[in-house]
């Protein structure tokens, strides 16, 4: 039995057990203790999200789910479209209505947004599918094993452990996860606070088997054919929630403190069913707190919190709980690998905290908004309810390990609104016969049309000695194999020798390949053969055939979903995240993708003697909704001793301060030159910036833009483009000021540029700005509203824009100019 680990996960439950599985599948050597004997009984949670089933497909977990309810339930039923609820006086009664999983719902194609659907799939059992995959990636699992204490020290902790037996040993690990539930004794021996409304009502619940009549075990397969998962029960006295297991079992939920003895459950189970004389076996009971809280903080030196440890969410029909926990593993998990392996500074575990707390505290909100929330005594915060897909899909992450997250844009939107910008979750984009997503979520990437990024990437990830892989996409990804494929030009055995033609004939025309008189027509067109082959190339089947060889621009779909030209590029992290992009090919792309992949990755090995600062980027709490009060509890087997030992005592670490000469995580303090530098720097951005909205605005009213000052604000090959409206993209700075010098200005123009987020990496820097524009002309007024992304580069004369592209988001047009 091993001592010693990279990782220990304390905590078996679904968070745990997923941190075990993805840190084993980056090779992390990784314990995990859970103080139960196995893995629970209870459903619990049953729906899954489909970024917990992007995640899960990654990590070879989704197929195993389709797997263990094979044969329980009728084909179709298990994963698809968000799952529904119907309203019951009781199973066996009369059935109201059927009502959405959420307020939304059928407002987005999930299917347009992800290769993965919403999967329904009791916890019970996806547990033990989590537990067999991280102990055949390799990790350690340890059941009936208990955390009784730890410490740690500036190079790990040393964790305290009881068997079922009664030993007791010690694990040395350099870092631990806490995912040890709502009561954490971990937390609580960190002594890290929460925040929320507190603990409310318990929630009991009992599994059992109960027979029903024919025709209403029928109704029952047939709605759960339609998606319905749950019932909710509604009689005078009775107000619960009856589930439906996957193995003929069903769950009910009662939000009720009375004693559930087996005398009291019975009459309670039978008037649920509508069964008055049923004789239902009771398998199991349970009963656990609900509570609405976030941690104060989600990480204390080497001790990160995960799941329930770190934010408890009653259950809701956004399916935030287990879900959120899942992604919470997923953002540490490639995190703590990159550190470990050498190849990340432990700074970027600092990101852990900034990107996850935020998002939490969003659903947080997002829940205490809802009508299911005063379901269990809690108090509804009325404020816009967001998309099922903005949750899910469409959350942006800002923290160091993001460039261009600027402030003004908001916490969450729907995946079509955003349009590839960093801190946003990767887009799905059909590319061949799979996705873009297949392209990402195993290691850094970087995504282009434009072949001649290969190299940079070569030369950033040599410089970094970070790995990152190049993948070509849109039309230049397909120059090994036929571009066009016809009906009326391309013969049949050509088709079948493209890979994309063979997909499509083999599932239109399976008979085909393996027709007896294939010699004869091989060398044919679909077209000549026709007449021939009225069956089998039916006027459904050509139809199919001509559509799906129709020539699309698979280019304008990536560019425009990602946010770039052709020529740009989209940096996307190991967790599917947008770090940074360029949205045209920059003079120099391997200098400013490794500036930038140095800064993102937090590469150990710098590529330049300045050390990359952090963009700040931080994200406050709702302040709609945000926690106010503060309830703190504790349970289970204490943890002491966590917090007494080196420099990580006090519990959370601060992401500014600097103890004996380094940054939390043990990164070198920067020096008082390399500070006021680094000041200067930004200033000189700042003000170089302000100078160009002065030189433009300068030329009303009735004049014209000083063009020539232009030189003083760009490079000579600066690039330039905008989006939204009338798309604009150009190339030097000769041209930009022939495009403006015999403009004459507005009546009125003023130029805003607020809020700005610098990065500084030596001789080049990354920047956004809130962009606000209002001029008028012939007595009507616009304003624009956007953002601003700039790359810079010092040059002999000071800071010069080297690349500047404009996202405009909105515009106002009015008649009513007014001129002061």
């Amino acid at each position: 039995m091993r001592n010693s680990t990279d990782v220990l996960v304390v905590g078996g439950g679904t968070v745990g057990l997923t941190a075990a599985v993805l840190l084993a599948g980056h090779g992390v050597r990784t314990i995990l203790v859970e103080r139960h004997p196995g893995t629970g009984l209870h459903p619990r949670a049953v729906g899954w999200t489909p970024r917990t089933m992007e995640i899960f497909a990654a990590a070879g977990i989704a197929d195993r789910m389709a797997e263990a309810v094979s044969g329980m339930v009728p084909t179709g039923t298990v994963a698809g479209g968000p799952p529904k609820r119907m309203r019951v006086e009781s199973i066996s009664g009369t059935w109201f209505e059927e009502l959405p999983w959420s307020a939304d719902q059928g407002e987005d194609d999930m299917s347009a947004l992800s290769t993965q659907r919403h999967a329904w799939l009791p916890q019970s059992l996806l547990d033990p599918l989590l537990r067999d995959r991280a102990t055949a990636l390799g990790a350690d699992v340890r059941f009936a094993t208990t955390l009784t204490g730890a410490t740690q020290d500036d190079a790990g902790v040393t964790a305290r452990l009881t068997g079922e037996d009664g030993t007791a040993h010690t694990i040395r690990a350099r870092y631990l996860i806490a995912a040890d539930g709502n009561r954490s004794p971990v937390r609580e021996a960190l002594g890290i606070g929460r925040s929320g409304q507190g603990h409310l009502p318990e929630m009991r619940s009992v599994t059992f088997r109960a027979p029903v009549a024919d025709a209403v075990e029928a109704r029952v397969r047939e709605a759960r054919s339609r998606g319905v998962s749950q019932y909710r029960i509604e009689q005078p006295g009775l107000d619960a929630m009856i589930g439906r297991g996957f193995d003929n079992t069903w769950l009910l939920y009662v939000n009720d403190e009375k004693d559930f003895a087996p005398e009291n459950l019975i009459p309670l189970i039978n008037r649920a069913m509508g069964t008055p004389d049923g004789r239902p076996e009771i398998l199991a009971t349970g009963a656990w707190s609900v509570s609405a809280l976030i941690a104060d903080t989600f990480r204390a030196g080497r001790v990160f919190l995960a799941g329930d440890a770190a934010h408890t969410l009653p259950p809701n029909r956004g399916g935030f709980g287990a879900n959120t926990g899942i992604e919470d593993a997923h953002n540490l998990a490639w995190k703590l690998a990159a550190v470990l392996a050498g190849e990340s500074a432990p700074r970027l575990l600092d990101t852990y905290d900034r990107e996850r707390r935020p998002i939490a505290l969003l659903r947080y909100q997002q829940t205490v908004n809802r009508p299911d929330f005063a379901v269990f005594g809690g108090t509804v915060v009325p404020s816009a309810i967001l998309p099922s897909a903005a949750i899910e899909l469409g959350q942006l992450l800002r923290s160091s390990a993001v460039i261009g997250a600027a402030d003004v844009l908001p916490p969450a939107l729907r995946p079509a609104e955003w349009a590839g910008q960093p801190g946003t979750r990767a887009p799905h984009v059909p590319v061949g016969t799979g996705s873009t997503l297949d392209l990402v979520g195993r290691g850094w990437v970087l995504l282009s049309e434009d072949p001649r990024w290969r190299a940079a990437v070569g030369s950033a990830s040599a410089r970094t000695a970070v790995p990152l892989t190049f993948a070509l996409v849109g039309d230049g990804a397909s120059a090994d194999a036929p571009t066009v494929l016809s009906v009326d030009d391309t013969p049949i055995e050509e088709i079948f020798a493209d890979v994309r033609g063979a997909h499509v004939m083999d599932e239109v025309v399976p008979e085909m390949r393996t027709h007896p008189q294939w010699n004869r027509f091989r060398r044919m067109t679909l077209t000549a053969l026709r007449p021939m082959a009225k069956k089998e190339l039916s006027p459904d089947r050509f139809a199919r055939i001509v559509a799906a060889f129709a020539p699309t621009r698979r280019d304008e779909g990536i560019t425009k979903a990602f946010g770039i030209t052709a020529s740009g590029a989209s940096l996307v992290r190991p967790d599917g995240y947008v770090a940074w992009r360029a949205t045209t090919l920059p003079a120099d792309p391997a200098g400013a993708l490794t500036s930038a992949f140095s800064h993102v990755a937090a590469a150990s090995s710098a590529p330049t003697s300045s050390a990359p600062t952090s963009s700040a980027q931080t994200s406050s709490a709702p302040t709609s909704s945000a926690p106010t009060s503060s309830a703190q509890t504790s349970g289970g087997p204490a943890v002491s001793g966590l917090a007494s030992s080196g420099s990580a005592s006090g519990g959370a670490t601060s992401g500014g301060a600097v103890v004996n000469g380094t940054v939390p995580g043990g990164a070198p303090a920067p020096t008082v030159e390399e500070r006021l530098r680094r000041l200067e720097d930004l200033e000189e951005l700042r003000t170089l910036v302000s100078r160009w909205a002065w030189i433009v605005d300068s030329g009303w009213p009735g004049k014209q833009v000083q063009a020539d000052r232009l030189r003083e604000i760009f490079t000579e090959d600066v690039e330039w483009s905008m989006t939204g409206g009338t798309p604009q993209q150009g190339q030097g700075v000769d041209l930009l000021i022939s495009g403006v010098r015999e403009q004459v200005v507005h009546d009125v123009s003023q130029h805003a540029y607020l809020n700005p987020i610098i990065a500084v990496s030596g001789d080049t820097a990354a920047g956004a700005w809130q962009m606000r524009i209002a001029t008028s002309s012939d007595d009507r007024a616009r304003q624009v509203f956007g953002i601003l992304e700039a790359t810079f580069r010092r040059t002999d004369a000071g800071w010069r824009i080297s690349r500047g592209t404009v996202h405009s988001a909105l515009a106002i047009d009015s008649a009513d100019a007014v001129h002061a």
